[in-house]
């Protein structure tokens, strides 16, 4: 029978590994489709930087694009835990 440690371990795994993902997913569809210039017409005024390329978002964009950070930052713990906690923090007996 699964134990409840292990179960609780996989998802914070999963859900700390989505974390990351989405941050990258942000920085890549930023980088793909934004421009490099601002667009007052669009509202796309406030710098971001996305890929080490600074693109112009607005104001709905950033606040997605600084969801995701924080998501990848809590991210890197959650899967770090759920990674321990899956395991039955045992680690292997070396030969």
């Amino acid at each position: 029978m699964v134990s409840v440690r292990k179960v609780i371990g996989s998802g914070l795994a999963i859900l700390g590994f989505l974390g990351v993902l989405s941050l990258f997913i942000v920085h890549l569809e930023y980088y793909r489709r934004m421009p490099r210039e601002t667009q007052q017409e669009t509202g796309r005024v406030l710098r971001y930087r996305a890929m080490r390329t600074t693109v112009y978002v607005n104001e709905r964009e950033l606040r997605i694009a600084q969801t995701a950070a924080l998501m990848a930052a809590l991210g890197f713990p959650a899967f770090a835990l759920g990674a321990y906690l899956s395991t039955d923090g045992k680690r292997r007996a070396t030969p």
